[in-house]
C-alpha cells in the first residue's frame, strides 16, 4: 500500500520509476518489481516503457479499494485458510469457530472495501504536511 500511495502521491499523470518508489519508501527494488507485475496484471497499474517510462495508476486513487490491492497480492481475505479451502479442515461442519472466522473475514473485507486509495493518499499528505511544519491548528 505504501508504494501505491507513493505512486498517486507523486504521479501528475508521467510515469514514475520503481527505484524513486523503492527509495523513497525503504523498501526493496526486487519485492516492488514482483508486487507491481500482480498490481498489473489485477488492473490497478499499469507500466510504461522508453526513456520517461516507470509505472502509472491504471485508475483514479478514489477507484482504487484497499480491499482490491490486498485480494491481487495476497488472494482472498481470510482470518483463516479454512474458511476457503475446505481440505484444510474437515470439521467445517462441526466447527464452533468456523461461523465465526467467516463472519470476520466479511467483515474485514467490507472494512477494507471502503477504503480507497484516494483517502490513503490525503492521510499521508496531511502527516507529511504536519511533519514538514506546514499543518496549522
Amino acid at each position: 500500500m505504501r508504494a501505491l500511495i507513493d505512486l498517486a502521491m507523486n504521479s501528475t499523470g508521467r510515469p514514475i520509476l520503481l527505484g524513486d518508489i523503492a527509495n523513497r519508501q525503504g523498501i526493496s527494488k526486487r519485492y516492488l518489481e514482483r508486487l507491481f507485475t500482480q498490481l498489473r496484471s489485477g488492473g490497478v497499474i499499469r507500466s510504461v516503457r522508453g526513456a520517461s517510462g516507470g509505472y502509472i495508476l491504471n485508475r483514479e486513487p478514489k477507484d482504487i479499494r484497499v480491499s482490491e490491492v490486498v485480494e491481487i497480492l495476497e488472494g482472498p481475505i481470510k482470518p483463516v485458510d479454512c474458511i476457503t479451502n475446505s481440505q484444510i479442515c474437515t470439521r467445517q461442519t462441526q466447527c464452533v469457530t468456523h461461523a465465526l472466522w467467516e463472519k470476520l473475514g466479511v467483515l474485514i473485507r467490507e472494512e477494507l472495501a471502503h477504503v480507497t486509495l484516494e483517502e490513503l493518499r490525503a492521510k499521508q499528505v496531511e502527516i507529511s504536511d504536519a511533519e514538514a511544519g506546514m499543518y496549522y491548528i
